[in-house]
């Protein structure tokens, strides 16, 4: 399965590090709507909320999905130029601002829908190119783009 040129590796990590991240920051944030916080920095009411946010399943199931988020980074990094990866992750601003709106009920002003959607077009121009443009540095690399197991997949072969 290739999407435009991406392989299917690309295009599914992808996918994993955006849902990942925009999912995981809407759950960080539901699960620390806490109003003490900006009103009190005493060390004791900050500890009080620090272990209440520790028992929120949302801050947890948040950290979740930002930790297979960032294997899922390190995976793509593994093949694909960072130039092109983090702008490609970008992509995840608009789904973040769509479930903040959809999940989290804020308001959101026409002016930042205008400037995430120019930010997804930037994205989207990004994505137009190749995933990698600099050459292997591995010199038995079988081509560019090959992950470690490829690789160890391809010693393997008669």
């Amino acid at each position: 399965m290739r999407l435009k040129g991406w392989p299917a590796k690309t295009a599914v990590s992808l996918g994993v590090v955006i849902a990942g991240n925009s999912f995981g920051s809407v759950l960080l944030r539901a699960g620390m709507k806490h109003d003490v916080v900006r009103y009190s920095f005493q060390p004791t009411v900050l500890l009080g909320e620090f272990l209440g946010f520790l028992s929120s399943g949302d801050v947890w199931l948040g950290i979740v999905c930002r930790i297979i988020a960032g294997i899922a980074f390190l995976c793509l990094l593994s093949w694909a130029d960072y130039s092109y990866v983090n702008p490609s992750a970008a992509s995840g601003y608009i789904l973040t601002v769509f479930l903040g709106w959809a999940m989290l009920g804020e308001v959101v002003p026409p002016v930042r829908w205008i400037g995430t959607l120019l930010i997804t077009g930037g994205v989207l121009l990004v994505g137009l190119t190749p995933a990698r443009t600099t050459p292997a540095t591995d010199p038995g690399r079988a081509e560019a783009g090959a992950c470690a197991d490829d690789r160890a997949r391809a010693s393997r072969l008669p």
